[in-house]
Formats: structure tokens, C-alpha cells, sequence
């Protein structure tokens, strides 16, 4: 693994930070505005259902399955966006993996990223779940749950990148700390790990809970394996250059020249 980290060749950091185009911004924007108006109608919604008051004993199992959730979804987008695809390629490569390209070369540039930069993609991606959630008929104890497993997940998907904003905090408030440190969010030093070159571990960034079981199964070698056979590209080759990338997937066992 040593040699394989002498061999990381990555973007130019200034070229990446600069990728932040302002209609982008315009987007976002718009979308944090809608994400919080359906927010509002699933907080309502949850408050009319009518099996409410002999469900509500649902909500905490409902909420803990949510994080879970949420860990689980944060660790395939982010393993998604570091592994494949290119910050030249048009619309996605300017919108979701320049973020995780500059991301690697600074890991604490993050940290300088306002509400909006920080958390519109990730309203984006909730807002399809929202409807889903605010479509599903509640008319029992089995529909109650999924609703409101599904509401909560809408609550920590958009929170996902400020969790791992404030994992980058070298001091975060202390209403954070005290979570990271209980482990209800994603803890900085569990987060540590993946920026350890050549960045191919604990994806998970909501509350860090799948990173160890997913990395011990082989969870996300196993999807690369699969996707380099079927098309022949070479995971994190756009991110750490073509001669670190080659040399880790041949370590892996992804490709055997």
C-alpha cells in the first residue's frame, strides 16, 4: 500500500475549488427552498396521520432505521462519486465529482463551504423521497412505519454533508462533539480513515455505523469487480491517477494486468 501511495497523482487543487460554477449555486438555492416546503408537508402529515397517537410508539425504531438508512445511501453516492467517472465529464462532473475530487486533495476546504454549497446537492437528492413518502397511504400500524422511516430519511439525507462538514471541523460546536463522540453521528476519527490515500474505504458518512461491516465483507471491492468486467474501467482512476489506480485494483484482485 505504501508504494501505491507514492505513486497518488491528483488533480490540481485551485482548478478543482474553482469548478464551483454560480448557476449551480442558483440551483441549489431553489432546491433547499422546495426541500423545506415538502419537509413542512410531511411534518404535517405526520402530525394528522390518523393512527398517530397508537403508532407513536413506531417513531424511535422508525427514526434509529432511518440513520441506518441514511449511513448506508451516504456510503454508495460517496463510494459512487470517488470511483468512477471524471471531473471533465459534462453537468455530473462539474456538479457532484468535482466536489469529491477537490475533496481529496483538501480535505478541510469543506469546512470554508456555506449552508447552501454544503448542503443543495443533498437536497436534491432527498426530494424524490419526499414525494415517495408523501404519496404512501397511511392506514396502519406497516404503513405508518415505512411513512415515517421514510420522512426521517429525509431529515438525515440533506444533514449527511454537514455531518461530514463538521467531521472536518477541527472544532466543531459542542452539542457535535457530544454526538461524534456517542457515535450518533459520524465521529471525525472514524472518518479519518478514508482520507488515509488512496481513499478506498468507510464511504459512509451520515453516522459511520455500516464503515467497518461494509469494509470487512468486501462490500464495495465486490461491486468494482463486477462493474470493471462488465465495462473495463478502472476504479479511482480520475482521482488518483492512472499508475496508482491500476496498482491498487491489481492489489484488490479487480484486474490481473
Amino acid at each position: 500500500m505504501q508504494s501505491i501511495k507514492s505513486k497518488v497523482k491528483q488533480r490540481d487543487a485551485n482548478i478543482l475549488a474553482h469548478g464551483y460554477e454560480g448557476r449551480m449555486r442558483h440551483v441549489e438555492t431553489a432546491c433547499i427552498g422546495l426541500y423545506f416546503v415538502l419537509f413542512g408537508m410531511l411534518a404535517a402529515k405526520l402530525g394528522l396521520t390518523t393512527p398517530f397517537t397508537s403508532a407513536a410508539f413506531l417513531l424511535i425504531p422508525s427514526f434509529v432505521l432511518s440513520m441506518a438508512i441514511a449511513d448506508f445511501i451516504s456510503g454508495i453516492l460517496h463510494w459512487s462519486a470517488d470511483t468512477w467517472g471524471s471531473y471533465n465529464w459534462p453537468i455530473v462532473g462539474m456538479t457532484v465529482i468535482r466536489g469529491f475530487r477537490e475533496h481529496h486533495v483538501n480535505q478541510y476546504a469543506i469546512t470554508e463551504h456555506d449552508f447552501i454549497q454544503t448542503n443543495g446537492s443533498a437536497t436534491i437528492v432527498a426530494m424524490p423521497f419526499q414525494i415517495i413518502a408523501l404519496l404512501i397511504p397511511v392506514m396502519g400500524y406497516v404503513s405508518f412505519f415505512v411513512f415515517s422511516a421514510l420522512a426521517f430519511l429525509t431529515l438525515w439525507g440533506p444533514m449527511t454533508n454537514q455531518i461530514h462538514k463538521w467531521a472536518h471541523q477541527r472544532q466543531p460546536p459542542r452539542l457535535v462533539r457530544a454526538l461524534q463522540k456517542a457515535r450518533i453521528i459520524l465521529p471525525q476519527q472514524n472518518h479519518s480513515v478514508h482520507h488515509d490515500a488512496p481513499f478506498a474505504c468507510y464511504y459512509c458518512i451520515t453516522t459511520g455505523w455500516c464503515n467497518w461491516t461494509l469494509t470487512q465483507i468486501q462490500f464495495f471491492r465486490f461491486l468494482e469487480k463486477i462493474i470493471t468486467r462488465l465495462t473495463g474501467a478502472i476504479p479511482r482512476e480520475d482521482d488518483i491517477g492512472t499508475v496508482a489506480a491500476k496498482m491498487l485494483a491489481r492489489e484488490q484482485g479487480i484486474i490481473k494486468t
